[in-house]
């Protein structure tokens, strides 16, 4: 397992890599980093846009324990609760991978989390997705 901080240094490295690159294909580079996690939003010419978010996952973070029965019941009952506790990971987090073509918002599948963390195969995706899309 890697904590987010760790990862987000990989990340850093790798962006700080090919950031050169980034600036001379994109219209806009927007940078921002963290030990909370980082964001990379690159804009083309016509405004279409690809954003990396490397974050926090509240959803495997954080348990929302029900207060009553009737949100007990209106969460899926005892096995969405076991479900919230079996994924349930403090260290938690998460790659997004978000792309705005013509207006519409898409989100690309990325591989990257506390339990399946691979720089190389970060770098092989980073370059493949920001590349592609131009």
């Amino acid at each position: 397992m890697i904590y987010l901080k760790d990862a987000t240094k990989e990340i850093s490295d790798i962006i700080e890599k090919y950031m050169p690159e980034l600036k001379r294909k994109y219209r806009q580079v927007d940078y921002s980093n963290s030990d909370e996690g980082l964001s990379l939003t690159c804009t083309s010419d016509n405004r279409d846009s690809i954003k990396l978010q490397v974050k926090p996952d509240d959803s495997r973070r954080i348990i929302d324990i029900p207060q009553s029965n009737r949100e007990y019941q209106k969460q899926g009952g005892h096995k969405a609760l076991f479900k919230q506790f079996d994924r349930h990971n403090p260290d938690a987090w998460k790659i997004e991978l978000k792309m705005t073509f013509s207006g519409s918002t898409s989100e690309i599948a990325f591989s990257g989390s506390e339990n399946n963390w691979n720089a190389s195969d970060f770098e092989k995706n980073f370059v493949d997705n920001f590349s592609r899309f131009l």
